[in-house]
């Protein structure tokens, strides 16, 4: 038989079954509410992550769309000196050529020709002043270069660096020119930042966040702020692109310097990183965009993480109201605990007075709900009822006596002198 050492103190069926049914709860609790959050937290990083190559590629494909009319322009002009169409032109037919092909493309403002003796016509327009034309010998540098490392490759478009040009930053373009195998000379267009800036502003407002496209050296070549004349004032020969800390706020430097990764980076150099704030931070979304410079660029959109954050939220909220009904089903288990222990308890304190013999101090038990408890109340009950007859017959203190010396006085015998009267007691 299983016994307990006596040097161990018992425990409370108060506490023991506290603890065996706030256990059982509290594991079966928390073993769901882990599971749960793990799975939701994984799944809504997931989503975001979807969400933003989404929002992500809808820019990307904004700006190549943006991007396409100067290239097919390109195209076009290659069509046109590969049928000879250009050659032998005046320069008037040139210039009606040009105004031509600038007449759809809002973004593109202007096309350059150059010949093989870097003679070159330059024809732009602007929504106010109308058409300008000019007609100059290269001597930039830097577009000889281009066109001179043109002339040694195929006809495929180069996407250069942006270049300072008539005021503004441009992204340009270029295409050599060929007529079978004759090679006749250069073509150049392209697009302004502010141009691209507007384009990037609204594609980030539709999502309800900051769109931005920067280079390698974090310079901005697509932001909202570059619409405000003052800070693209900033911008000169010198610094053909404005540094990122040239921005209004310093916000989409702090993400891109102090901002931690959300999770790895996926394909395509897709980064999810967030800055933390008192307001609740910011969350960054980037991927990198090839084709249309020397050196890849990086765009992406920041939002506060607010907007972000409230599935997050009501998943806290979950697992808070899962802790609640946590401590409410530990509380009902003490409740139950103490309503199983109290019978025993009283049973327990109900048989140590009848040990003393002190019969007459005995209450009844109370019934009880749980049937086992019930059964033990009303057989108690009933050995009270019989103690109590027994206790009328035998006296208390001769029974105590017994007890005392373990019955040995029984098996003794003594002389007495006795007076015994006989007598009839009505009820007794």
């Amino acid at each position: 038989m299983f016994m307990f050492r006596k040097n161990k103190a018992p425990i409370q069926i108060t506490l023991l079954l506290t603890l065996a049914i706030g256990g059982l709860v509290g594991l079966s609790v928390g073993a769901v509410l882990y599971s749960t959050a793990k799975a939701n937290y994984q799944n809504t990083m997931s989503a975001f992550a979807n969400a933003a190559k989404l929002h992500l590629n809808t820019i990307e494909l904004g700006v190549r769309n943006h991007l396409l009319p100067a290239e097919e322009i390109l195209h076009h002009m290659q069509h046109l000196a590969s049928e000879g169409e250009l050659d032998g032109k005046t320069n008037p037919e040139l210039i009606l050529l040009l105004k031509g092909v600038l007449a759809a493309p809002h973004q593109i403002s202007g096309i350059e020709l150059w010949d093989n003796k870097q003679k070159g016509l330059h024809v732009s327009h602007h929504d106010n002043s109308g058409f300008h034309v000019e007609e100059k010998h290269e001597t930039d540098m830097r577009e000889l270069d281009i066109m001179s490392s043109l002339a040694k490759q195929s006809t495929h478009i180069h996407w250069d660096a942006p270049y300072y040009h008539e005021g503004e930053t441009s992204l340009l373009a270029y295409s050599r020119l060929d007529n079978g195998s004759k090679h006749i000379g250069t073509a150049s267009t392209g697009v302004t930042i502010s141009e691209l800036s507007e384009l990037i502003g609204q594609l980030g407002s539709d999502q309800e966040m900051t769109a931005f496209i920067i280079d390698d050296n974090l310079n901005i070549l697509a932001h909202p702020d570059l619409l405000d004349p003052t800070i693209l004032e900033k911008i000169s020969p010198n610094e053909t692109l404005l540094p990122i800390s040239g921005l209004k706020t310093t916000l989409l430097k702090n993400l891109l310097e102090f901002g931690r990764p959300a999770r790895p980076p996926l394909e395509n150099g897709f980064v999810i990183k967030r800055l933390k704030g008192n307001d609740g931070g910011h969350f960054m979304f980037s991927k990198t965009l090839k084709g249309y410079s020397p050196k890849p660029w990086t765009i992406g959109v920041y939002t506060p993480a607010s907007s972000i954050d409230k599935p997050i939220q009501r998943m806290q909220q979950s697992i808070f109201i899962g802790i609640g009904l946590f401590l409410l089903s530990l509380m009902a288990s003490i409740f139950l605990a103490r309503k199983v222990a109290l019978p025993i308890r009283n049973t327990s304190q109900a048989s140590a007075k009848i040990e003393r013999l002190e019969i007459d101090q005995v209450q009844p038990l109370p019934p009880s709900m749980i049937k086992e408890l019930n059964d033990q109340a009303n057989s108690f009950n009933r050995m009270l009822k019989a103690l109590h007859w027994f206790n009328s017959y035998v006296p208390s203190r001769l029974v105590k006596q017994l007890i005392s010396d373990d019955g040995q006085q029984l098996v003794q015998t003594r002389a007495e002198i006795l007076t015994v009267m006989f007598t009839d007691i009505k009820g007794f």
